[in-house]
C-alpha cells in the first residue's frame, strides 16, 4: 500500500476505504438476504422437487458468500492495519467508530454465512440420504 504523502491524502484515503467498504458490506447484506430466502424456500421445496432444491442448494453454495467475505474482511482489516501504520492516523479520529462498526457488521456476515453454509450441507445430506 502507498502511504499518503500528507494529511489530505491520507484522509482521501481513508475516505475512499470506508466508501468502497461501505458499498461492499451492503452487497452482501443483500446477497446474504437472498440467499436466506433461497434457503426458505428449499426447506418448503424438499419434499415436491428434491432435485431442483438440490441443485439450487449447489448454486448457492457455489457463490461461496463466505469465501468472498473472508477475502473483503482480511483485506479491510489489512488496510486499516496499514492506515494505523501511517503517521496521519491521528487525523482518522472522525472516522475510528465507522472503521470499528464495519469491522463489527463483516464479522456479522461471516458469521450469517457460515450459518447459511451450516444448512446448506444439513439440507444437502438430507436430501441425498
Amino acid at each position: 500500500m502507498n502511504f499518503p504523502t500528507d494529511a489530505a491524502a491520507f484522509g482521501r484515503k481513508l475516505k475512499s476505504l470506508v466508501t468502497s467498504h461501505r458499498r461492499f458490506i451492503e452487497q452482501f447484506e443483500h446477497s446474504l438476504k437472498s440467499s436466506k430466502h433461497f434457503l426458505s424456500l428449499a426447506d418448503r421445496s424438499m419434499e415436491h422437487e428434491p432435485e431442483s432444491t438440490i441443485d439450487m442448494l449447489q448454486q448457492i453454495r457455489e457463490i461461496d458468500l463466505l469465501g468472498h467475505l473472508q477475502r473483503l474482511s482480511e483485506e479491510f482489516d489489512g488496510l486499516r492495519g496499514a492506515l494505523a501504520a501511517s503517521p496521519y492516523w491521528s487525523e482518522s479520529e472522525s472516522y475510528q467508530a465507522e472503521l470499528s462498526n464495519l469491522a463489527e457488521r463483516y464479522e456479522a456476515m461471516q458469521s450469517e454465512a457460515a450459518d447459511q453454509l451450516s444448512r446448506i450441507d444439513t439440507l444437502l445430506q438430507v436430501l441425498h440420504a
